[in-house]
């Protein structure tokens, strides 16, 4: 997601470019939640694992912004490759003129302060937004979650034998 955040880097990139990027991030995404996915049925399957890991560590951000994620990840499968043509109702409605306006005055108020901003396109912003930052936050606290279950593990299998 970084990448996207990088001014130099945005200011040269073409809309094409962009989006070629994007799909490599989506590909990145797809094969790292499925072997996650396998992971977490191997690990949680048949044991208390995930209820004693909860048990010691669910009162953590990272367990606790889980849940109000959920919203947002439900809205970023709208814009998944296939779907989105067929749930355009549902997209965030967005007035370009508004957006526009909103970026130059960021970009002013920075300048202001002396530094540079390089404004964002309409599509940059959706990919980035309503896409990434949502996926991002999420495996972002379920790499904790993960590294949390292999803690409890660790001192189950400690304490056994």
């Amino acid at each position: 997601m970084e990448i996207f955040e990088d001014d130099t880097l945005v200011a040269n990139l073409s809309d094409t470019a962009i989006l070629r990027a994007f799909l490599i991030t989506l590909n990145s995404i797809s094969i790292g939640s499925h072997r996650f996915i396998d992971l977490w049925k191997r690990v949680t399957d048949g044991n208390s694992l995930l209820s004693e890991t909860y048990e010691k560590w669910g009162d953590r951000s990272n367990w606790s912004c889980l849940w109000p994620q959920a919203k947002d990840l439900w809205e970023a499968q709208v814009y998944r490759p296939g779907i989105m043509s067929e749930r355009l109702a549902e997209l965030t409605k967005i007035d370009q003129r508004e957006f526009d306006d909103v970026e130059s005055k960021f970009a002013k108020s920075i300048k202001i302060k002396g530094k540079q901003y390089q404004k964002r396109t309409f599509f940059l912003y959706t990919i980035v937004e309503c896409f990434l930052r949502p996926n991002y936050a999420l495996m972002a606290d379920l790499e904790g979650v993960v590294d949390q279950l292999f803690d409890t593990l660790r001192a189950y299998r400690m304490f056994s034998g």
